[in-house]
């Protein structure tokens, strides 16, 4: 409108309504980028520069995602790789995913304890050596 369009004319030119239009301007939706990119090319200038520029298009753009977002990419995948992907349910591959990670920690675990037995091994191995030998360097003490 800052430059003498119409509510009409821009709905026209992002193909939408002019209520639609009037809505943006009062701040009641949001328009999406494909709706404004005629309107951002009619309004551009070809000069290169900010000072071609009269007025600007876009404020601000912010993108949020759900709470879910992983689990819905992973299904997202999931499906277009699996004819009976239809079939599994969020909250399966949710579930899936757990049991997964639980299995590597356990072998991790795992892995850890058994490393420390056998140090454990060792270090009872080095005590019973420091045992026979304690007796005969006492000796040698006794001698002298």
């Amino acid at each position: 409108e800052e430059r003498g369009w119409s509510q009409t004319e821009i709905a026209s030119l992002c193909e939408v309504s002019q209520p639609v239009v009037s809505g943006w301007k009062y701040g009641d939706g949001n328009a999406t980028v494909q709706q404004l990119l005629p309107l951002i090319r009619e309004l551009s200038p070809i000069g290169p520069g900010n000072a071609f520029y009269t007025c600007d298009v876009v404020k601000k753009v912010s993108f949020e995602l759900p709470k879910d977002w992983e689990i819905e990419m992973l299904m997202a995948a999931y499906r277009e790789t699996n004819q009976y992907a239809s079939y599994v349910k969020t909250h399966h591959v949710q579930n899936a995913l757990w049991d997964d990670l639980e299995q590597q920690v356990n072998k991790e675990f795992e892995q850890v304890e058994r490393e420390l037995k056998e140090k454990r091994a060792r270090l009872e191995n080095l005590i019973a050596q420091v045992a026979d030998v304690e007796p005969l360097m006492e000796k040698k003490k006794k001698k002298k």
